[in-house]
């Protein structure tokens, strides 16, 4: 099993340590932080163990959460992306053939599957921060691959689609969400009936001053 490809913008940089202690696994909230620091390079995926790697990309998790927090949403998503580069790595042969390989066991990988849902998901609440819903939609439905009933990717992806003005979308997501959650999935239905009433509005004030011109 590999892990989805993230996008090639991905830095290719992650601080192996934060003096500042990691925040919960999902982010929430915000602190004011600097989120810079002077730390060297860490090691590349294919020069570490599987459990290194493992360990780095949740200190990667860890790291966004923190840019998150602070609303350094840039710093967040390189630390996101470069812990699922991590996560996702897959050893080659010289003629780039993928090498046998357990991902360490499988215990380790449902623990790193677990985690890759956790950073996708946070991904996709920091695009839908910086504006740029169709990013988080992809990054829900990537978290979703791995575990179709994680809440916070549900709502996420409900809120992408929301953003986007796909309001039957939302209403399908509420209905998968809604066995999981009922008060979450019930708020994205009211989000939802907001949105198209809102978009209704608006197509008639449009319509009206086209006839009135």
């Amino acid at each position: 099993l590999s892990f989805s490809t993230v996008s090639d913008s991905a830095a290719r940089w992650c601080p192996m340590s934060d003096p500042v202690a990691a925040p919960a696994d999902d982010v929430a909230g915000r602190k004011s932080t600097d989120s810079s620091a002077s730390i060297p390079r860490p090691k590349e995926p294919e020069e570490m163990t599987a459990e290194e790697r493992s360990a780095f990309a949740e200190k990667c998790k860890g790291i966004g959460n923190r840019g998150f927090q602070a609303g350094d949403w840039d710093y967040a998503v390189v630390a996101y992306q470069e812990g699922i580069r991590y996560l996702e790595f897959v050893a080659h042969d010289q003629q780039m053939q993928p090498l046998p390989s357990d991902h360490g066991g499988a215990q380790r990988l449902e623990k790193d599957m677990a985690l890759a849902v956790t950073i996708f998901s946070n991904l996709a609440a920091t695009m839908l921060k910086m504006d740029e819903p169709s990013e988080a939609l992809g990054y829900a439905e990537k978290a979703l691959r791995f575990d179709p009933k994680h809440v916070k990717s549900l709502f996420r992806m409900g809120q992408a689609h929301l953003a986007l003005g796909n309001f039957d979308a939302v209403h399908l997501t509420a209905k998968e969400l809604e066995e999981q959650e009922q008060e979450e999935a019930a708020k994205l239905i009211k989000m939802a009936e907001h949105g198209a009433a809102v978009a209704k509005r608006k197509q008639k004030a449009l319509f009206t001053k086209m006839m009135s011109s």
